[in-house]
């Protein structure tokens, strides 16, 4: 959740708080939540998130990104 919000919620929950940018129904968020529940990598493979026809180019931007927000954060404690 930390790469949507940018902040991890103090109190440990999982979630999203401003569902005007992250609509709780999209895919990606559906997956997020999903890997703090599921049991199995199985499950989380099987879902539709992880289905979609992701193109080599999309998965290479997509990780550009979270490597650049990864660097780029700075934790408040």
């Amino acid at each position: 959740m930390q790469l949507m919000q940018k902040y991890a919620k103090d109190d440990g929950t999982i979630g999203i708080d401003n569902l005007n940018r992250w609509s709780e129904s999209s895919e990606p968020v559906k997956f997020l939540l999903m890997t703090n529940t599921t049991t199995s990598i199985q499950e989380l493979m099987q879902h539709a998130f992880l289905k979609l026809p992701w193109r080599k180019e999309e998965l290479e931007l997509l990780h550009e990104l979270a490597s650049f927000c990864r660097r780029a954060y700075k934790y408040h404690e």
